[in-house]
């Protein structure tokens, strides 16, 4: 026989989570023989008679509870009210237990508590004890059973045990009674005592163990059962890119049921997508094949799904940070202070991960996507910088070009000959002309859709007024203060949903102070700047610079001292346009020893073109070029010395750029054509500006010229164009 203690099963009516493929085995007993006892020495009709042992082995009984319904016994020590119908029947089960010989021991709550899982091996070990000690009374029953007779009943062995008190000294080999047996062990054998102290107190610290095991076994159990239905999924974003994540979801219950998808992200990138247009888009460009279903979505977050119904639920993530992104602080964490939109837009997109649940009506989760986020750093396909004044407005028009040249396009050798006198070229530099201009995949579709950074930039796409001419991307920015300089992206898509992106840009705008000047085209033009003191330059040189040297001089040009008491600096400026129109101008002044930038200023110059005095006309063979005469009469009663300049240097030149004329006397200006670059007929607009020696335009001549295929011009003797 053996005992099994049932408090393992008892919950007292608390919830259990656990895996239902096993079933733990609370329960090994090892008999070693079947003789009975005299604890099984009750009359019964399966034991009338003593019979030795006819198999030997070990008995293994598992037990588990099959329903959770307990009853909640009295607490220990209560007195039992006989009235209560309950506590009668109560009264009834131990009084059949006396007659039957059955056993009960009252369970204490935290002993309940305590055996609430498996047995544990404090219990074990406990039970083993008792299971020697019946051993030992079953070998001393087995040794003096000749004694007794063949009267094993209870009677017979109490009296034997009971009476031992008086009759100890008497009988020789009776076994001792409780007390002479207890103190007789607790003399004989110290290290028996010290052992079983020992034991009680590793069976205390097994059930301490035990109980904070049983503490966190469920919230363990619920993790493990949530992780089983989490998917995961990891994304690579980007500036400006989108991610598109579909998660299947199916309706568990057996019913219809309302769903709600919730997850958390303060900058809004991560959304569902409700528009079956835009759904089927995304699901084109990632080449799936899933079914996509209009209306699946309701108030934004909800699902409405049949019994066991299968969907699949479009998740589309898209970040709108520009900030760079750096591979050592890949795994910092997002911050967790909130700022504005507009301060978290120049952020870095965080790595992290979002979580996205699928809850009930009950909201529990029945499912939950563990979204990765990786992000990728994004590529600038061009830059552009502007100049403008301070507190101004920047309108200007980008025109999108389908084909460009690349910096890392490989310059292959031509395979055309070369005319004779033609200079080779360096091996180093290449060969030339360089290649045509690669075409850009996809840049210049039918239409385009922009989106910018900044928020107060105006930016669109111009209406093309036919299906040939080009797309222009128009640009609206109001400017700082100077020395403020803005900047800014702008993305270019092909696609109205803002998926397909095609390009980035850079923007980049600098306020500098403005000052206006209105120049005549061939003569110099003066203006003065006045540069306040900086207090980085009180101890070492400045020197300015232009934007535009040939056209554009400043004096002095060459590295001044900057006093830091004084209070501005005079900078004379001196332009001579080539061009007639609008220009603009940039003025740097750089301190020389670190070349930090110290000021910058803006000249805005109107040109015009001078009054034309005199005009020719005349062909010229376009291969070989030719030479001809114009006359200059001295107006003055002095001498004068005239310089001359052209408008086209590359096609006209003069014997002598100065030209001394006595007083009231005439000479000639000597032209050199050179022959045409293209080699084929054309015509072109040539100016000579003869100005003063205070570089004042005194005469301006305008000639027509008609390169021509055939002929020969005229030498050095040819008479002067009519």
């Amino acid at each position: 026989t053996a005992r099994v203690p049932l408090a393992a099963l008892l919950r007292r009516g608390s919830s259990k989570v656990g895996a239902a493929s096993t079933c733990k085995e609370y329960l090994t007993c090892d008999i070693v023989e079947t003789r009975l006892s005299s604890i099984d020495s009750s009359r019964s009709s399966d034991a009338d008679a003593l019979a030795p042992p006819l198999l030997k082995g070990r008995l293994k009984l598992v037990l588990a509870r099959l329903t959770a319904t307990t009853a909640r016994g009295a607490a220990a020590g209560q007195r039992a009210d006989y009235g209560n119908p309950s506590e009668r029947r109560v009264a009834s089960s131990r009084a059949a237990a006396g007659n039957n010989k059955v056993r009960l021991r009252a369970i204490a709550a935290s002993s309940a508590v305590a055996c609430s899982g498996s047995s544990t091996a404090a219990e074990e070990a406990a039970l083993y004890q008792k299971q020697l000690r019946r051993q030992r009374h079953r070998e001393w029953l087995r040794t003096h059973g000749a004694a007794l007779g063949h009267d094993t009943s209870a009677r017979a062995i109490a009296a034997a045990f009971g009476g031992s008190g008086r009759q100890a000294g008497n009988v020789s080999g009776s076994p001792p009674t409780k007390e002479t047996g207890r103190s007789l062990e607790l003399t004989a054998d110290r290290e028996a005592t010290l052992a079983k102290a020992r034991l009680q107190m590793a069976m205390r610290g097994l059930r301490a163990a035990e109980l904070a095991r049983a503490a966190g076994r469920e919230e363990r159990l619920r993790s493990l059962l949530a992780a089983a239905a989490c998917s995961v999924r990891a994304i690579y974003p980007s500036y400006g890119s989108v991610e598109f994540v579909e998660l299947p979801f199916r309706n568990p219950y057996t019913s219809e049921h309302c769903f709600t998808v919730e997850w958390e992200d303060p900058l809004f990138q991560l959304s569902i997508v409700t528009d079956i247009n835009e759904w089927r888009a995304l699901k084109a460009r990632a080449g799936l094949s899933t079914p996509a279903e209009e209306r699946l979505v309701l108030q934004g977050s909800r699902l409405w799904l049949m019994p066991q119904e299968l969907v699949y639920i479009p998740l589309k993530f898209q970040a709108w940070q520009h900030g760079l992104v750096r591979p050592e602080a890949s795994n910092a964490a997002a911050p967790a202070t909130p700022r504005p939109l507009r301060d978290a837009a120049a952020l870095p997109i965080s790595r992290r991960t979002v979580h996205v649940s699928v809850r009930n009506v009950q909201r529990e989760s029945v499912a939950t996507l563990e979204l990765q986020v990786r992000p990728q750093p994004y590529v600038l396909d061009q830059s552009f910088r502007f100049h403008q004044p301070e507190r101004d407005f920047l309108k200007t028009t980008i025109r999108v070009q389908p084909s460009r040249w690349h910096a890392s396009a490989r310059l292959e050798p031509s395979s055309q000959p070369q005319l004779v006198g033609e200079l080779e070229p360096a091996p180093e530099t290449g060969t030339w002309p360089p290649p045509p201009p690669l075409p850009v995949a996809g840049l210049a579709p039918q239409s385009m859709w922009v989106r910018c950074s900044d928020p107060d930039v105006v930016c669109g796409v111009h209406q093309r007024p036919d299906a040939a001419a080009p797309l222009e991307v128009s640009l609206k920015y109001r400017c700082g203060a100077s020395p403020a300089v803005g900047c800014f992206l702008v993305l270019v898509y092909a696609d109205p949903y803002l998926h397909d992106l095609r390009e980035i840009w850079e923007v980049t705008v600098h306020s500098l102070r403005r000052i206006d000047m209105h120049a005549l085209v061939g003569q110099t033009s003066n203006a003065t700047l006045l540069l306040p003191s900086h207090p980085k330059a009180s101890h070492g040189l400045v020197q300015a610079f232009t934007s535009s040297p040939a056209e554009l001089r400043v004096s002095p040009d060459v590295p001044f001292a900057l006093s830091a008491g004084a209070t501005a600096q005079e900078l004379r400026l001196a332009l001579r346009p080539t061009e007639p129109g609008r220009k603009q101008y940039v003025v740097h002044v750089v301190e020389s020893r670190s070349h930090s930038l110290l000021a910058s200023y803006l000249v805005a110059a109107v040109n015009r073109q001078p009054a034309v005095t005199k005009s020719f006309s005349l062909a010229v063979p376009a291969a070989l070029g030719t030479n001809r005469k114009v006359s200059l009469a001295n107006p003055y009663s002095y001498d004068m010395a005239f310089s001359l300049h052209t408008d086209a240097p590359q096609l006209l030149s003069f014997r002598m750029t100065t030209l001394p004329i006595p007083a009231g006397e005439t000479r000639y200006i000597g032209l050199k054509f050179a022959p045409h670059a293209e080699g084929s007929p054309s015509a072109a607009t040539l100016r000579v500006y003869v100005n003063n020696a205070d570089d004042k335009n005194e005469e301006c001549m305008e000639i027509e010229v008609l390169y021509t295929s055939t002929g020969a011009g005229d030498g050095e003797g040819g008479a002067p164009p009519v």
